[in-house]
């Protein structure tokens, strides 16, 4: 994201943990705006947002602070209580690994949102974004909810991927014919049905394991339960136990044992 910042000529402060940048600290503060891009685990089903609060802590008053890491809904209020002389905004990543810088420069759509103290600056926080046709402001909390959402969709389309493969491998079936007919459907498209890579089977990755458990901390802690995402964490660590997927991930999301 600061590559494409500085492509398009902006005045650009880097800080973080490498060497080329780590003398950045302090001159983050003299800036106008800060994205904030930093790790959101989820620890043992726990959403840890102690990374997020320390960054934080590096920026001054009357900064407008822009997260860009995932986090449970109400965590941009809860920032805007903790540092109430700063603007808080959200501008969710939709990010692939594989096509980051790519899915940086060409974005899908821009969402931002804002607290009702930041909300005269949301606008500006926008336009300062890579161009694209989808624009959306809102609320904090509806925003957070809509990048778990995308997720955990996601997440959801592996799962039903994996268990109509069991359905197929138990039967002698083809499950890339069977996908064919399904992703056909203007719907349903192909992305995310794949089931079989060298690495094993599952949702894995940096996103889809923790922001399923978070949302599912986020579905409790709302005084709701439903055995379906019992069920899908479940199966997915399962998955990825047997094939072996990953399981470094696994572990911190849940538990080594």
């Amino acid at each position: 994201m600061a590559d494409n910042f500085k492509d398009r000529e902006y005045p650009v402060v880097q800080y973080s943990l490498e060497d080329e940048y780590i003398w950045n600290k302090d001159k983050v503060k003299e800036t106008d705006v800060v994205f904030i891009a930093v790790p959101t685990p989820t620890k043992d089903r726990k959403f840890d947002d102690s990374v997020l609060i320390k960054a934080v802590e590096n920026t001054k008053p009357w900064q407008r602070i822009v997260i860009k890491s995932t986090v449970l809904a109400w965590t941009v209020e809860k920032l805007q209580k903790l540092f109430p002389d700063r603007y808080f905004f959200h501008s969710a990543e939709f990010l692939t690994e594989r096509n980051a810088r790519d899915d940086v420069d060409n974005p899908t759509r821009n969402v931002v949102w804002y607290t009702e103290q930041s909300k005269e600056y949301a606008k500006e926080i926008m336009d300062i974004l890579p161009d694209s046709k989808i624009n959306v402001i809102c609320k904090a909390t509806e925003s957070e909810l809509g990048k778990y959402f995308g997720n955990f969709l996601l997440t959801a389309k592996i799962i039903m991927a994996n268990l109509m493969y069991d359905v197929c491998k138990k039967n002698w079936i083809d499950y890339e014919v069977v996908k064919h007919i399904a992703w056909t459907d203007p719907r349903i498209w192909e992305s995310h049905l794949s089931v079989e890579f060298e690495w094993g089977r599952g949702a894995n990755w940096h996103c889809f394991p923790k922001d399923l458990s978070a949302f599912h901390e986020m579905y409790w802690q709302s005084g709701l339960w439903h055995i379906l995402l019992e069920a899908m964490e479940m199966y997915n660590v399962q998955l990825n136990r047997i094939t072996g997927k990953q399981l470094d991930i696994i572990e911190e999301v849940y538990w080594k044992e």
